[in-house]
């Protein structure tokens, strides 16, 4: 059935128009507006199969800054066969990225400069033989796939451009946009066939035992029916505590504890100042009153040996032995025996602490705690040992490793308030500042009720009754 379209426009009112399938021959002024409709929408095809491109190719396309792209290609030995996308007004292999292939090895390179994603790949031969190419590209990562293997990942944060994102000209929303296809051997030992680019979304190869189309996500079927299909059987096993789900059997699913949830890190966020996030950081003293190397600086997840510090007031501790010299009110714990420079971190819930995880500084790791106690408190008035370091005296401190230490008390008691608190640091001290120093201190734990389950869960099939009724 057919019928001429209405030179005007048609309007059908409240009526309801339902389509097995809708395709605009034409459309002016609707890009947009169909692109934000159609969300895995097809760029490019080009099915030339048995008329595969033997010489230089474009294709005029302005590239989303999300996409997935797949195509064949063979090579003449010696000779390279260029794949250059960017969005601007030239065709150049020069200029955008371009990623080359040439015998066995593969390169992606932006403007011409040095290899990214660590250099050349050396990838099966193109020499002779087609191999089937695949690209996800997304803003600042490219990875790249040759017969369903990734030989290739860049990801902008580690090359060229410092973390800023894609380069600016790949997704400009100015001058014209090409797709370029450059041979240097225009003959038919080289060509380039069956070129695909769909916006935001993987492709199904049909071969491969995952896949994702339009939404939904396969594994063991490459053309998903459903928003997670998996055909076969599956098994999930941990190395203890083991977790099952049974698809041949006719217990749907069953799960069986006991089940340790992992540890989590405390803060969960990465302080900016003495109060984040509804965590505080404090500490007994200060290098200096200019705020440098205040407590917060402990946790702010940096654990760049010299970078951040959080460091006490010098002259506290013999830079000889590494014991306490001072004698002012350093008693946090309320033990008149056990006094030191201490840091502390109020929490916005309370937490069992499990272990911590203690990073020196390299250039004065002599400063770091040597004999220290972590204590919990509740009112920050009255406080629980949960640990205490006691080495031997003189003790060194590796430099810069991090240090990993287990609580051997009170670990099912839930804290507010977490302390460490060093009686002496490593010795002899370096230099002549004999003071307390970290650059990293993270608490593993867990809030109250989140710590061991013992549960069985079993699904089964709802079996219609036989009686009739």
């Amino acid at each position: 059935m057919s019928f001429e379209p209405p030179a005007g426009i048609l309007d059908i009112g409240n009526a309801t128009l339902r389509v097995g399938k809708l395709e605009v021959a034409e459309t002016s002024g609707l890009n947009q507006g169909l692109q934000n409709i159609i969300k895995n929408d097809l760029l490019i095809t080009e099915n030339n199969e048995s008329s595969p491109y033997i010489k230089d190719h474009k294709w005029g396309l302005k590239l989303p800054t999300t996409w997935v792209g797949e195509f064949e290609v063979k090579g003449h030995s010696g000779k390279y066969i260029d794949f250059n996308f960017y969005n601007e007004n030239s065709a150049s292999n020069a200029q955008g990225y371009n990623l080359t292939f040439k015998d066995t090895t593969m390169t992606l390179r932006y403007d011409g400069g040095n290899p990214l994603g660590g250099g050349a790949a050396t990838i099966p031969t193109i020499v002779g033989a087609f191999r089937k190419v695949n690209i996800f590209f997304e803003r600042g990562v490219i990875s790249v796939s040759i017969d369903g293997t990734r030989y290739l990942y860049h990801k902008e944060s580690d090359g060229f451009n410092q973390g800023l994102g894609v380069a600016s000209r790949v997704v400009s929303a100015t001058g014209s946009a090409f797709v370029n296809l450059f041979i240097e051997q225009n003959a038919g030992d080289s060509a380039f066939k069956n070129l695909r680019i769909v916006n935001g979304r993987f492709i199904s190869d049909k071969t491969s035992n995952i896949a994702f189309i339009g939404g939904n996500l396969g594994v063991g079927v490459n053309s998903p029916k459903e928003a997670l299909d998996i055909r076969g059987n599956m098994h999930l096993t941990r190395v203890s505590n083991v977790s099952q789900i049974k698809v041949e059997s006719n217990v749907v699913a069953e799960y069986t504890g006991p089940h340790d949830r992992p540890l989590r890190k405390y803060p969960e966020v990465a302080l900016t100042s003495a109060t984040t996030g509804g965590y505080t950081a404090s500490q007994s003293s200060e290098y200096d009153t200019s705020g440098s190397f205040n407590a917060w600086k402990a946790f702010d997840s940096s654990e760049a040996p010299n970078g951040t510090l959080a460091i006490t007031q010098t002259s506290q501790y013999n830079n000889t032995s590494g014991t306490l010299v001072y004698t002012g009110d350093k008693d946090l714990l309320g033990d008149s025996n056990y006094k030191g420079e201490w840091i502390k971190l109020e929490l916005p819930i309370s937490i069992a602490v499990k272990k911590i995880h203690l990073q020196p500084r390299t250039t004065y790791f002599d400063q770091t705690p040597c004999n220290f106690k972590i204590a919990g408190s509740n009112d920050n008035s009255s406080w629980d040992v949960l640990y205490h370091n006691n080495p031997a005296a003189n003790t060194t401190i590796p430099s810069d490793a991090e240090q990993v230490h287990h609580m051997t008390h009170n670990l099912t008691k839930y804290y507010k308030y977490v302390a460490l608190v060093a009686n002496t640091t490593g010795a002899p001290i370096s230099g002549n500042y004999m003071t307390m120093s970290l650059t990293n201190l993270e608490l593993y734990g867990y809030e109250e009720g989140s710590g061991s389950l013992d549960t069985t869960l079993k699904s089964v099939y709802n079996v219609p009754a036989t009686t009739g009724t």
